[in-house]
């Protein structure tokens, strides 16, 4: 009789239920990495909500620094007058 190689294991179920719960750990693991790339609808809803705002209130800015740009160059305009 040869002598076994692993005399560490206790027994067989429980390198199987060891292997089992690796197994389901590999499988857990891999499809959240397959889900990680993934946006939801709620991920677009949510960064739409953030940017509204600034896609409302930047134009407006811009008109206003257009103007005041404007106003400043007449008002250096009519000083040398």
């Amino acid at each position: 009789m040869k002598p076994s190689i692993n005399k560490n294991r206790r027994n067989n179920g429980e390198v199987d239920r060891v292997r089992q719960w690796l197994k389901s750990k590999r499988e857990v693991l891999k499809r959240s990495r397959q889900n990680a790339d993934k946006s939801s609808i709620f991920d677009f809803l949510f960064e739409l909500l953030l940017w509204l705002p600034e896609l409302i209130i930047f134009p407006i800015r811009m008109v206003v620094w257009l103007l005041k740009g404007i106003a400043r160059l007449i008002g250096l305009i009519s000083d040398f007058n």
